[in-house]
């Protein structure tokens, strides 16, 4: 994962005239494994195998939910996000399918409940990427309801920074997807001592009041202390991205940049790999 995101920045950075960096130079803040064991620890309740092959399949042989199924806030949650996709996509999900998951306590129908939702963005806009948003709504979801999730990636990213870098200094942090919800609550709550000449968020779930609302640092939204510089960039197809600007809502040196990342809105190299995005974080390189 480091490889690609290198060679994603590299390649923007070629485009834009600079230096290319070494991989071996950057610290790849990695949180991954934990949100998988996670999912692993929260599969208290198995569902039948009789019964989970009842369950609607994506086409791409997903069968979702199991894990986190049994789990209320976080399938909450997951429904509320879904909610907003499918808005965006301009068809959105019906209320009462919104709030389907509450209040039921079979498992399964908690499934087919979520995959109910799958199909219908996937329906309303095929671009989304079905096991994409189930995913990502997944991971976000697990991430602001269990506090035990939080804090353990938030305890580990220190660790990180703590034997790669130090206590203290200045980094350039950039950030994608959840990692930009995850990245936020680091500079501040955790990791407080950090300067950061240059915050990059990419394919950024921010804007959406049942993310920002839920971040550590409360009230929410607001521009970080220890940020110089914020750089937002986005895909229009990327459904994580589903409040593109973020300018508006943190204010201060805050800036929105549109990208157009191909039949792959949402991937990280794509992001990085553009002109326009790599020259700041480039120069910022070079000032530090």
């Amino acid at each position: 994962m480091r490889r690609v995101w290198v060679a994603g920045l590299n390649r923007g950075l070629t485009l834009a005239g600079l230096p290319p960096v070494d991989s071996g130079q950057v610290v790849f803040l990695y949180y991954g494994d934990l949100i998988s064991e996670q999912i692993r620890i929260l599969q208290t309740r198995a569902v039948p195998a009789e019964r989970a092959a009842d369950v609607a399949v994506g086409g791409d042989g997903m069968l979702p939910g199991l894990a986190v199924a049994a789990d209320d806030e976080v399938v909450d949650l997951q429904m509320q996000l879904l909610f907003q996709a499918t808005a965006r996509a301009g068809r959105p999900l019906p209320a009462a399918r919104a709030t389907a998951t509450r209040g039921i306590l079979d498992e399964l129908q908690k499934i087919e409940a979520i995959q109910a939702a799958l199909d219908w963005a996937s329906d309303a806009a095929p671009w989304m990427g079905e096991r994409l948003l189930y995913l990502v709504t997944r991971d976000v979801s697990l991430y602001l309801t269990k506090r035990r999730i939080r804090e353990a990636i938030q305890n580990s990213l220190v660790q990180q920074l703590l034997s790669e870098i130090g206590p203290d200094g200045e980094m350039i942090l950039i950030t994608h997807s959840l990692g930009t919800v995850v990245g936020l609550d680091l500079i501040t709550r955790w990791a407080t001592a950090y300067v950061i000449p240059l915050l990059v968020t990419c394919g950024s779930p921010l804007g959406i009041p049942q993310i920002y609302s839920r971040l550590e640092v409360q009230p929410q939204p607001r521009f970080p202390s220890g940020v110089k510089r914020w750089l937002n960039i986005y895909d229009s197809r990327d459904v994580v991205a589903l409040e593109e600007d973020l300018a508006p809502l943190f204010g201060g040196e805050l800036f929105d940049m549109r990208v157009q990342n191909g039949d792959e809105p949402h991937a990280i190299d794509r992001y990085l790999g553009h002109e326009e995005v790599a020259e700041p974080i480039g120069s910022a390189l070079e000032e530090a």
